[in-house]
């Protein structure tokens, strides 16, 4: 039986077109997710930190131009050893994924919302990551060498709409999407499976 989480149905509801339902849908999960990547972005972060206060304290002069590099270098650093992390976790609490009959739907933004739909009969290749507890990341489309790396989810977003990422049990949704194609496709050609 698909799931339906009460705050991501609420969430898109506004988002289907009339006569279209939702399957599924559900949150990713809104917890600190500590990746592989943070194993060099938080010590990097904590470098530009300690470089940019040394260069603070060495330019005690005053001079306005020579302090806003290093204001920009701690801040930076701030963002990249911390900051992120609170960033991301604000992003998954408000995004929302959804299937219908026809469509995906990921709606997520931390300042504003954006919806993007992905017609499930003209999806090329999809494809999913599982981790040790079920839960992991479906994939719309080719992946990109790097694109994933610091995804969507995480604060360095880029604009790349096309993961549902953290979700549990990505399996059954990953096959759920694929029965939709096939149901599609056989009232497309009025063919029993």
């Amino acid at each position: 039986m698909p799931f339906l989480d009460p705050y991501a149905k609420e969430d898109l509801s506004i988002e289907l077109f009339n006569g279209e339902t939702l399957l599924w849908a559900a949150q990713p999960n809104p917890g600190f997710i500590f990746r592989i990547h943070d194993l060099f972005l938080t010590p990097f972060g904590i470098v530009l930190i300690a470089f940019g206060s040394f260069w603070l304290s060495v330019l005690n002069s005053g001079i306005f131009f020579l302090i806003v590099p290093g204001l920009f270098l701690v801040f930076f650093g701030i963002f990249l050893a911390a900051g992120r992390y609170f960033y991301d976790k604000r992003y998954r609490e408000t995004a929302a994924y959804g299937i219908t009959g026809q469509r995906i739907i990921i709606k997520s933004g931390v300042l504003s919302k954006r919806v993007y739909s992905f017609a499930i009969q003209t999806i090329k290749e999809i494809s999913f990551t599982k981790g040790k507890n079920k839960s992991g990341t479906i994939i719309i489309g080719p992946k990109v060498s790097g694109r994933y790396t610091i995804g969507p989810g995480n604060t360095w977003s880029l604009g790349v709409p096309n993961l549902m990422e953290e979700i549990e049990d990505v399996k059954n949704v990953y096959d759920l999407i694929f029965e939709v194609r096939k149901k599609m496709k056989a009232e497309r050609y009025n063919v029993e499976f």
